[in-house]
């Protein structure tokens, strides 16, 4: 207990590190903060969570459930519900603990295992990532257990297994994918209807918003589904093709993101050699660890369904699938001290421990983070801008703002920003001046105006997606009417003070 504890604390100070602000928080997760501040003022609960990419399919609501009286308790201020996900994903150990002991019956398992998680700069990077995906790698660990368990005829576990995996589809609807190995599993040896019963049971109980939400809103997202997958199967061959070949560049991440802070690559081609000894080392010194390798292998190609859909996977579409590697990497190192291979996986070890620490380190100092799809839009990162700003304007000056960012006129982000540094720091809130489009939340704390204040600010915010055009208006726009008087860089932003002609 006092190891576990031991490790429960490194791995918590390592999450933390450098601070609880040091957070990818976009446009998602400045709206989400927003939302849940008005359904705490509304008192409503959701019955639908984030939305997906697909047109009228949503995650479940559980993400938001847990979020909602996390930002009513810390009055909107992201660091409880981030301190919340940290132990979140540290209350993985527990799982992998479970599974690593009743599976391999060899301590040393158990222990490399649980060491290799805690440092794993992928693990660390979810735990600091307010979204719904990341609830999916306890839940992942958990539902390995019981399939497991299910298969080692332990058929009584059914319901559980049904209810964690209808969290999972809650989680990130995606994992849906999973249900294929679920059914392979109780349909080995004699079917029980019962077993199938409980087993639905436990998926309908899991899932039961979605259910609620499909009859309230007349199968929305089952028409959406079906309209997706129609779309996808008439796609060209050469589409699945290139999933595929995204789909391996994501594992050669997950790989370097989890074990080998290598290239992804050189890190996917080191596992790949390191899982083919594994295979004969086991069958030759512990032919009884056998069908668990089989169980582990068997879940990793699990993950290739996700890329039959002809749909590109995001690195998140695997959450999870990281203990898969960690516990892997934990049974070849202790076959090598079975066959008194000790300096060797000694090595091995030092390798992996050091380079996960290291990428953490170097990532956090870059500014970066593990889902990222600018620089500089780290919560602490923003609030540096702001700081900026307002050393630059007087607390009671009123002002101005323009932003060149994503999405292009939504207000929601900076919204958010504003409201939680004037809310901390006591100045006024600036106005919005220039594009906007309309209808999203936040608008009322950026309200729009048609002429710029006697002090102005324009924002660039880092690279994103958007045609060049766009960037020319915004700066043809801002130079129509208004003149420089300061201009600089900080966090990857552009940011200029102005003044009306």
């Amino acid at each position: 207990m006092r190891f576990f504890i031991l490790l429960f604390c490194i791995g918590l100070a390592l999450r933390i590190y450098p601070s609880f602000h040091h957070i990818v928080f976009p446009y998602d997760q400045a709206r989400d903060a927003l939302m849940f501040q008005d359904m705490v003022n509304r008192t409503h609960l959701p019955l639908l969570g984030p939305v997906t990419d697909i047109p009228g399919v949503h995650h479940g609501p559980l993400f938001y459930l847990l979020m909602i009286p996390l930002y009513a308790l810390s009055n909107s201020d992201p660091w409880l519900p981030v301190f919340f996900l940290m132990l979140v994903n540290l209350s993985t150990m527990i799982p992998l603990y479970f599974f690593t002991k009743e599976v391999f019956h060899d301590k040393r398992v158990t222990i490399i295992t649980l060491v290799l998680f805690i440092v794993s700069y992928e693990m660390i990077s979810y735990s600091k990532w307010i979204s719904n995906p990341v609830l999916a790698v306890p839940l992942f660990a958990t539902f390995l257990l019981l399939l497991w368990r299910v298969w080692k005829t332990q058929k009584k576990q059914v319901f559980w297994l049904g209810l964690v995996f209808g969290l999972l589809v809650q989680s990130e609807i995606v994992l849906a994918y999973l249900l294929f190995p679920c059914y392979i599993i109780l349909s080995k040896g004699r079917v029980h209807i019962k077993q199938w019963l409980l087993f639905h049971l436990g998926v309908g109980v899991g899932i039961l918003p979605y259910l609620v939400a499909e009859l309230k809103y007349h199968f929305q997202a089952t028409n959406a589904l079906i309209h997706f997958l129609g779309s996808t199967a008439q796609k060209n061959p050469l589409v699945f093709l290139t999933t595929f070949r995204h789909g391996i560049s994501i594992l050669s991440t997950l790989v370097r993101n989890n074990l080998f802070g290598l290239p992804p690559i050189s890190a996917l081609l080191t596992f790949v050699i390191i899982t083919v000894l594994c295979f004969f080392a086991v069958r030759k010194t512990i032919p009884s660890w056998k069908p668990a390798l089989h169980f582990l292998y068997g879940m990793l190609a699990c993950g290739v369904g996700v890329l039959m859909f002809g749909k590109s996977p995001e690195i998140f579409f695997f959450a999870g699938f990281g203990s898969i590697l960690l516990i892997i990497a934990a049974v070849f190192l202790v076959v090598m001290m079975k066959e008194k291979q000790w300096e060797f996986a000694a090595f091995i070890t030092c390798i992996i421990l050091a380079s996960q620490i290291a990428l953490t380190v170097e990532q956090a100092r870059a500014g970066n983070a593990y889902i990222q799809a600018q620089k500089g839009v780290l919560f602490d990162q923003r609030l540096q801008v702001l700081d900026a700003i307002y050393t630059r304007v007087s607390s009671d000056t009123p002002f101005t703002i323009s932003v060149f960012g994503t999405p292009y006129g939504v207000r929601t982000s900076w919204a958010y920003y504003f409201s939680y540094y004037s809310s901390r720091q006591a100045v006024i809130l600036p106005k919005w001046y220039g594009y906007t489009v309309n209808g999203f939340i936040g608008d009322d704390i950026l309200p729009h105006v048609d002429a710029p204040a006697r002090v102005h600010i324009a924002v660039y915010e880092p690279e994103f997606s958007i045609a060049p055009q766009y960037k020319d208006e915004f700066t043809a726009y801002q130079n129509a009417h208004t003149t420089i008087v300061e201009r600089f860089t900080l966090n990857n932003h552009s940011i200029e003070i102005r003044k009306p002609k």
